[in-house]
């Protein structure tokens, strides 16, 4: 049985889409099965990932197979539907979901009965959350193994955050913090806010910092996290 995670963030622009992508590019390469899904409309993870032109099925089409009602020949009343297999395309690694191109009839019931039949087929089931209330997305995170808050260190951000994390049921171990776009001068300049800070405020533990930097600066960050998901004990990177 394989583990969820869940990655969330209070508003748009917080790094979660790179954050999820980094991590499955991570735990891939450490030789685990991991599917990656664009649950976003937008389709921004699916741009970085690869040509969802190209792809028959998506998202919405994999979750619509988990709605009550009926559907006949790959149609149901709130549109295409398809079995789980059917959505995942491998790409870089590790296999991916498709953003969906209508998500009419994808509710956060049918979102958890996907991502708990991906966990029969995976190490690693990540899920780029889709953009919903915040009640929406406080119950489909039931389903995480755990729920990674995504959030830059500025105050409106975290404060934004914060509020998130109170609605989710989640115990501290199963809710975890990830500061993204940090910049240790702008925290000594006093325009972003120290770590301790942004744990405090936001009110989850620390998973990990993803930098502000170049791709190697990146990766080494994912890398770090996933080593941190693996249940290893490895300080946090360097910043």
């Amino acid at each position: 049985m394989g583990r969820v995670l869940v990655f969330v963030s209070a508003c748009g622009g917080q790094g979660r889409t790179s954050a999820a992508l980094a991590a499955a590019q991570s735990l891939s390469a450490g030789g685990s099965r991991v599917l990656l899904m664009d649950g976003c409309a937008d389709g921004a993870l699916t741009s970085m990932v690869a040509d969802g032109s190209s792809m028959l099925y998506d998202f919405g089409d994999a979750a619509r197979r988990f709605n009550s009602a009926p559907f006949l020949g790959g149609m149901s009343e709130d549109g295409a539907v398809c079995e789980l297999d059917d959505a995942c395309y491998p790409c870089e690694g590790f296999d991916f979901i498709p953003c969906p191109a209508d998500d009419s009839g994808v509710g956060a019931q049918s979102i958890c009965s996907l991502l708990e039949a991906a966990r029969e087929r995976y190490d690693w089931c990540i899920l780029d959350a889709p953009h919903r209330s915040f009640s929406d997305t406080a119950y489909f995170c039931t389903e995480a193994d755990v729920t990674v808050i995504c959030t830059e260190a500025a105050e409106q951000k975290l404060t934004a955050a914060g509020k998130l994390r109170r609605l989710l049921a989640e115990e501290d171990e199963r809710c975890r913090l990830v500061v993204t776009r940090y910049r240790s001068a702008d925290v000594r300049g006093g325009r972003l806010c120290s770590l301790d800070h942004c744990i405090d405020t936001v009110g989850a533990r620390l998973l990990g910092v993803i930098p502000e930097g170049d791709r190697p600066v990146i990766k080494a960050a994912a890398d770090n996290i996933a080593a941190r998901l693996c249940g290893r004990r490895v300080r946090l990177m360097k910043l």
